[in-house]
């Protein structure tokens, strides 16, 4: 059995009815904890994988696992140990020698590191990167002269290992042998020209020659890729002394002290809890509500040990915004900014910050991962600033950006995906199309590409290319139960109504897919509605709304609010007002179950109560005119002129849209259904 099982979405809930019906199996166990480990769960893992250990002692994969959890987490004597069992149960596994000796390096056990690498190397000798890690091993050990030995035989297996060429330009400057150096450091920065290490000994080759000025701009680079860096921060004190910038240097001086006192007195987990397992239980006695509680104060006291951390201050204010301190959480993430968050920090911000509809933040912290080196040959920061500009209607910023992607830049295609959307919302087909084309020729196993332009060509009329877009998706991807739905969709809106029900009844009755069979079940009771058939519409609606699956959200919202309806079409109004009022509850941003309780309310003769449903779809879906004409009917109605001519300007200036308009709300609208 393999682990490629846990990338289904039913793997937990697979293992967990074997773990049920077997409890004492061992394999349960063991890929249940895989599957936290995976999900960034330590806790759960630990306990998991400790009982597969203990249910199956003769088995080495749960030692190999806990050894693996366990130096992720820091834990690494506990790391060491379990290297050592999975070893005495599979001495074979020569790739866990080399393991052993990184977390017994780790742990301050240097014989035992040492004794692991050379066996390790005994075995698979022309293995560079183990010749490195033996190199470093012994000049910690004051072998040097073994370190060396190591050393050339690590360059001559790899050329290109920049790390190893770094290390002996080191070497060589220690001995003031200058033009072996600079060739070294020629040689590591070709293999790798934003090597931070390689940077500043090249900047400590110039400032020893006497050349301050030329090492300024060498260790300024090196500290924006590693701004950690204790040492970078001292030569950069060191150099702008030399050239008489003292506030400069007094600053990188600070910094260099700031640095070494938190990596001198970083928390290390072994001195509260000895072992992974001590830790994952005492973790599991803690509420979630102590864990957030305990962390945020973690970060807080990391912060205070090292001030203007950008990466600790993009996590203090994640943290903080989740404890609803969102001023403070904002200025530390002015701070971050300011600080020059890296790559994968910014990114991740960033996509949290559009994620909580902090816009303007986000974008500058997507232009900050788009500053960063790692962002040459990445798409992945300029397309998440594009997708915000195409949230925000800022289509032609989006097509901008999406154009300045390079072709090569990865994901391939996504840029020209961008660029369709912002064409076809732009009112421009032909070029959407012709970018939808080049998206799917870059990717064709992008199956959302195909359902956006399947639906994009539904918004223009054009069904039956539609269609053959969704067909061209089967052949490449298979028959995903996203594809069919998109096209039941589309079938029913062409008028096809009859082959959509019977593919909505195709889904339903596959196995195994609970998610696309609800949607199914609903757009099936949809298409029941439209064709006069409510009595085979309302068993589905009922099976709905009884659903446990969710006791809210904009799936289950949708089933009450076609529940409302069918009651409507059955004369029963009050029934019908209470089920869009539940509707309405469970998705605020519903806007549809909003405009049917104000209907049904002022049918009623409940004004007051309509016209305050009518503003709250208004409020869930600004750019709807329907509610802004209701409204202005109800003032109308009561005398009110100025608050009815204010509503219909409101109305006059969203029909003055982009030509795309009327397409982008039927691709909102078919996207919303078959998601």
């Amino acid at each position: 059995m393999r682990l490629f099982a846990a990338k289904r979405p039913g793997a937990a809930a697979a293992f967990q009815a074997l773990h049920r019906r077997y409890p004492h199996w061992w394999l349960p166990e063991y890929y249940l904890g895989r599957l936290a480990a995976r999900r960034q769960q330590p806790v759960q893992a630990a306990l998991r994988l400790m009982t597969a250990a203990r249910l199956a002692p003769r088995q080495p994969q749960p030692r190999a696992a806990l050894a693996v959890l366990a130096g992720q987490q820091g834990f690494w004597a506990d790391a060491t140990r379990q290297w050592r069992r999975y070893l005495h149960l599979a001495p074979q596994a020569l790739s866990a020698w080399r393991e052993l000796a990184i977390a017994a390096q780790m742990s301050h056990q240097e014989r035992r590191a040492l004794a692991a690498m050379r066996r390790y190397l005994a075995a698979q000798p022309n293995d560079a990167v183990g010749q490195y890690l033996y190199a470093l091993m012994l000049q910690g050990n004051g072998d040097l002269a073994g370190a060396r030995a190591a050393l050339a035989r690590s360059l001559r297996l790899a050329p290109r290992f920049g790390a190893a060429w770094t290390m002996r330009a080191k070497w060589e400057l220690q001995s003031a042998h200058w033009a072996a150096a600079r060739a070294s450091l020629r040689s590591a920065l070709a293999a790798n020209p934003n090597d931070p290490k390689a940077l500043a000994e090249l900047a400590e080759w110039e400032r020893r020659r006497g050349h301050a000025e030329l090492a300024l701009p060498l260790l300024l680079r090196a500290q924006t890729l590693a701004p950690r860096s204790a040492s970078v921060a001292y030569q950069l004190a060191q150099t702008q002394l030399r050239l008489h910038d003292t506030a400069a240097a007094l600053a990188a001086e600070r910094r260099f002290r700031q640095l070494r006192s938190a990596q001198r007195t970083a928390p290390q987990r072994d001195a509260h809890a000895p072992t992974l397992l001590a830790w994952a239980r005492a973790e599991v006695g803690r509420t979630p509500a102590q864990r957030r509680r305990d962390y945020l104060v973690l970060l807080r006291r990391l912060n205070r040990r090292d001030p203007g951390d950008p990466r600790v201050l993009c996590r203090l204010a994640q943290a903080e915004w989740a404890a609803r301190q969102r001023a403070q959480a904002r200025r530390d993430l002015q701070q971050a900014l300011a600080g020059g968050p890296g790559y994968a920090d910014a990114l991740r911000t960033a996509a949290w910050l559009a994620q909580v509809g902090e816009a303007p933040l986000a974008r500058r912290f997507y232009r900050a991962a788009m500053r960063r080196p790692e962002a040459a040959g990445r798409a992945t920061a300029a397309l998440g600033l594009a997708q915000l500009e195409l949230q925000a209607h800022h289509y032609h910023a989006a097509l901008r950006i999406a154009d300045a992607v390079p072709v090569a830049a990865q994901p391939q295609g996504a840029a020209e995906e961008t660029a369709a959307l912002a064409y076809a919302a732009l009112g421009q087909p032909a070029a959407a199309q012709a970018a939808f084309r080049v998206a799917l020729a870059m990717q064709p196993k992008a199956v959302e590409w195909y359902r956006e332009d399947a639906v994009f060509l539904g918004g223009l009329g054009q069904w039956q290319d539609a269609l053959k877009v969704l067909a061209v998706g089967r052949q490449q991807c298979g028959p995903l139960a996203r594809l069919a739905l998109t096209r039941a969709i589309l079938l029913q809106l062409s008028g096809r109504r009859a082959e959509a029900q019977a593919q909505l009844r195709r889904v339903i009755a596959h196995p195994g897919t609970a998610g696309p069979r609800r949607q199914a079940q609903l757009l099936l009771a949809i298409s029941y509605l439209t064709t006069d058939q409510g009595k085979l519409a309302a068993p589905l609606l009922a099976a709905l709304t009884r659903s446990r699956a969710g006791t809210a959200g904009p799936a289950l919202a949708e089933a009450w609010y076609y529940r409302a309806r069918l009651e409507e079409q059955e004369g029963r109004a009050a029934l019908a007002l209470r089920h869009a009022r539940r509707a309405a509850r469970l998705a605020p941003d519903y806007a549809p179950a909003w405009m049917l309780a104000g209907r049904l309310a002022e049918a009623r003769g409940q004004t007051a109560a309509g016209e305050q449903d009518y503003q709250w779809a208004a409020r869930a879906e600004p750019d709807w005119t329907a509610p802004h004409q209701a409204l202005s009917r109800i003032y109308l109605r009561q005398g009110r002129i100025a608050a009815a001519r204010r509503q219909q300007k409101i109305v006059a200036a969203l029909n003055q849209t982009a030509p795309g308009q009327q397409s982008r709300e039927l691709q909102s609208a078919l996207l919303g259904l078959a998601r």
